[in-house]
């Protein structure tokens, strides 16, 4: 296994902050600490040296063998003795690199909205603290993840793999739901009604479902079919053909019983 690294913000950048933060300058090779700190207005994402794992891999004869995550361990113990304060990675995403990162112990910070030029896909910045006292200043972040992803998912992330944004969504805040919103969705399940009177009601049940996922596990088909139709606002017909439905009468269904189920 191999690992590319880059170090980060400190020092290198404190003459530069203001100026960062406001968006007026750009340093090469500190891509996260910038961007972090321009998306936060937070100069603390500049002012503490971290590393960024630009490239991690394993030779394919040795993959499914735990090497990357003892590699990523190496790493993490390796820092702590360079007093790094956190360490990020930004990769376009896919379920099966967030699986991993999830499975490390790394949280998702900032989701962009373009799709790379390379991959197809949009980038996520992941990290992990390494002391306590910017554990806090993570998990800030990590709240404006949260409610950005459940803001634009049925905007800038409609198209998005809905397995992905399931997944995504386990990292979430949980809200919690009152009483009344309990007996109206045991309501849903015990009707004969079509899904979208109680559409709202229904997306903040699933968020609450999904946020006590462990994000280490996989998002069930039943949770997907709920996300692309409740968070995404997929089309009836998009939902048609993205889960082999035969028709609106068989996709209500499907919801009515995934709801019951998760």
């Amino acid at each position: 296994g191999v690992a590319l690294i880059c170090s980060e913000g400190g020092s290198a950048l404190s003459d530069l902050t203001q100026q960062i933060v406001l968006g007026y300058r750009r340093v090469n090779g500190h891509l996260v600490a910038q961007n972090l700190a321009f998306h936060t207005a937070d100069k603390e994402f500049i002012k503490y040296e971290q590393w960024r794992i630009v490239r991690i891999a394993v030779s394919q004869n040795s993959r499914r063998k735990n090497i990357a995550s003892t590699l990523l361990q190496f790493i993490e113990s390796s820092a702590v003795g360079h007093d790094i304060a956190f360490i990020t990675s930004s990769f376009g995403a896919t379920t099966k690199l967030l699986k991993f990162w999830g499975h490390n112990d790394y949280v998702p910070l900032k989701l962009g909205f373009k799709r790379d030029a390379s991959s197809d896909e949009v980038s996520l910045i992941v990290g992990k603290s390494l002391n306590l006292t910017n554990s806090a200043l993570l998990n800030t972040l990590s709240l404006q993840f949260s409610e950005e992803l459940i803001y634009h998912a049925s905007r800038y992330h409609k198209s998005m793999d809905t397995s992905l944004l399931a997944n995504l969504l386990t990292y979430c805040q949980p809200e919690e739901i009152c009483t009344r919103t309990r007996y109206r969705v045991e309501q849903f399940i015990a009707s004969n009604s079509p899904y979208m009177p109680f559409s709202q009601l229904l997306a903040k049940y699933v968020l609450n479902k999904l946020t006590k996922v462990n994000s280490a596990n996989t998002v069930s088909k039943e949770a997907e079919i709920l996300v692309a139709a409740l968070i995404q606002f997929k089309s009836t017909q998009d939902l048609v053909t993205e889960f082999k439905l035969s028709g609106k009468k068989e996709l209500n269904t499907h919801i009515r019983n995934a709801i019951d189920s998760i």
